[in-house]
């Protein structure tokens, strides 16, 4: 097999190379997110109450007077605790973040890159989504999401390289977490090293919200004061203008305890004839 001037080149390249360690930092804007399950009565007292960000942000939230300690889903303060389907901390990749290839010893500048995935990609990048969870994949069940969003650095990855960097033995390893496209890690040449956890930085805002998707389709709204569902089960109903969850028990609305619920004004269900 006959070598070409390119490949004796390479060689003698790859040969006079002094092995050297990399930082790939990440720059921009990201942050955190967790999913988690909670139970069908934390999801009836918190969904629509105005101090729900209170109560996930605030170590020293205290519950409105009588109600009952199993309405906690985290202690106060610790949201990112709630995380069961999901978590993740890290960059975004967008165009409005950077990925920055600097050497260690001497700071220079190797490589950098707008982080979008179309840009990654055309510079020969790998991108690799490990994982694609959305709130809707859950039907049936009782999510709270939050999200904190950040900016300044999400940390970085130390290489050991052993010939000059090429972007195209980079691979950049996503998870997608409530249509948020997240860096879970990196991979250069086949090796897989840790963040080194120097994080700075600031925070822009935060986002808290529950969720429940239906296990089916449901109906239109029903006016709470003429119609009556045809069938015991579980509903949304809407009460002083907040929607929760309620079930229609022996000719009443009720709580999951059986407690009964006065002033619905609204209720759907599930369409049975729907095919």
């Amino acid at each position: 097999m006959m070598v070409t001037v390119d490949q004796k080149q390479e060689l003698i390249d790859a040969l006079r190379f002094m092995p050297r360690d990399i930082d790939i930092t990440l720059l921009g804007y990201g942050g955190e997110i967790v999913m988690g399950r909670i139970t069908a009565e934390q999801y009836n007292f918190w969904q629509g109450r105005d101090d729900l960000s209170d109560y996930v942000w605030d170590w020293n939230y205290e519950l409105p007077e009588g109600a009952p300690e199993s309405l906690r889903f985290i202690a106060a303060g610790e949201w990112h605790d709630c995380d069961d389907i999901a978590h993740e901390n890290s960059m975004e990749l967008s165009a409005s973040c950077w990925i920055r290839v600097q050497e260690v010893e001497s700071g220079a500048e190797v490589w950098e890159s707008r982080a979008d995935i179309e840009t990654l990609e055309a510079a020969g990048v790998d991108i690799e989504c490990r994982s694609n969870i959305e709130r809707e994949d859950f039907p049936g069940q009782y999510l709270f999401i939050g999200q904190s969003t950040e900016k300044g650095c999400f940390g970085s990855y130390r290489v050991r390289l052993r010939e000059s960097f090429d972007p195209r033995k980079l691979r950049i390893h996503m998870d997608e977490i409530d249509g948020w496209r997240l860096v879970s890690g990196i991979e250069y040449d086949g090796e897989e090293p840790d963040n080194q956890g120097d994080y700075d930085t600031t925070g822009k805002g935060s986002d808290f919200a529950l969720h429940y998707e239906p296990d089916g389709h449901l109906t239109e709204w029903h006016d709470g004061n003429t119609a009556r569902p045809a069938h015991d089960g579980v509903y949304d109903v809407k009460v002083q203008d907040r929607i929760r969850r309620a079930w229609w028990i022996n000719s009443a609305w009720r709580e999951q305890d059986g407690q009964e619920i006065s002033g619905v004004t609204q209720w759907r269900g599930l369409d049975r004839n729907h095919s």
